[in-house]
């Protein structure tokens, strides 16, 4: 079974993260280290494709900055609050994903991979959830570039369901599910 994930909303979130457009826009605000945002899914069969443009907030005063801002693409076990109380949330020992400075994350630990689909502003990036060969791909729709694919084991504490899963480190940016 594949499924495009048009019915997918913004969630769970930390309180530095805001939601709009029908719960399809989340951007973080100017506090708090870190932000966290969760899909409203779970995820344990299937295939699963979710589509997202990385935007600018145009009332930032980052707009007078590059384009650079550090955001977590990933999933995460739907039932893990390991690192709850810290704000490092894309340590949660099941996150798994790649960061938008081209670093790629298992279970909340980082390996920089130089992946050349780096995001620039109004970047669309598709998601593919695999849960029946527990596999992870990220692919930019500008470029055509590929991540590395992300093989879940469930030693890795990646556990059944999963949920969509981003983390903001900087303010001024924002994604939008499409």
């Amino acid at each position: 079974m594949t499924v495009d994930e048009t019915a997918l909303e913004f969630h769970e979130k930390s309180r530095s993260i805001r939601v709009h457009e029908n719960n399809r826009l989340c951007e973080k605000k100017n506090y708090e280290t870190y932000g966290y945002v969760k899909g409203n899914q779970s995820y344990s069969d299937g295939i699963h494709h979710i589509r997202m443009k990385f935007e600018k907030i145009e009332s930032s005063n980052s707009n007078n900055c590059e384009w650079s801002p550090w955001i977590f693409i990933g999933l995460c076990s739907a039932t893990d609050r390991s690192a709850y109380g810290d704000v490092r949330y894309h340590k949660l020992r099941s996150a798994c994903g790649w960061s938008t400075n081209g670093d790629i994350w298992i279970n909340g630990m980082g390996k920089r991979i130089q992946w050349s689909g780096i995001p620039i502003q109004n970047d669309i990036l598709q998601l593919t959830i695999d849960c029946n060969q527990k596999l992870l791909t990220l692919v930019n729709e500008r470029t055509h570039e590929k991540a590395k694919h992300i093989q879940i084991d469930f030693q890795d504490k990646t556990m059944f369901p999963w949920c969509f899963y981003l983390v903001f480190a900087n303010h001024g940016y924002r994604v939008r599910l499409l």
